[in-house]
């Protein structure tokens, strides 16, 4: 297995979590390789402290336009099969994930608005947890 792809080359051992992810989901992953079972990240994302979306982060609703207009820039493919929207949805959530400086306290302005884009809605307030 290549390093890149091992479990070894995901941890880092000074905090035992893998580094891609900050905070809360460094601590998600970490529980996942500690105690063998998963937890699922998820989010509530709120604009003007009205709801907009609480459930799992990989399920996160995102543009129609953004995963055609990706889809069309990663796939050349202007109506994407599922294999394409999904590489799209993944690609473009780990993305967010790279940009996240930390989880904990508020959001970042700039974070806020690289996520209204993606899901084309405003959202001015975003809570991650994971069970």
């Amino acid at each position: 297995m290549s390093k890149g792809l091992s479990l070894e080359g995901l941890i880092n051992h000074e905090t035992a979590a893998p580094t891609r992810f900050p905070a809360i989901l460094n601590t998600a992953r970490k529980d996942l390789l500690m105690f063998g079972h998963k937890k699922k990240i998820y989010v509530t994302l709120s604009a003007d402290h009205t709801e907009l979306y609480q459930g799992p982060w990989n399920d996160l609703p995102l543009a129609e336009e953004l995963i055609i207009a990706k889809s069309i820039e990663f796939f050349d493919d202007a109506n994407p099969c599922f294999i394409h929207r999904d590489a799209v949805r993944v690609r473009l959530l780990a993305e967010l994930e790279e940009a996240i400086p930390a989880l904990q306290g508020d959001m970042p302005p700039e974070w806020l608005s690289l996520l209204s884009e993606y899901m084309g809605i405003e959202i001015t307030h975003a809570a991650f947890y994971y069970k």
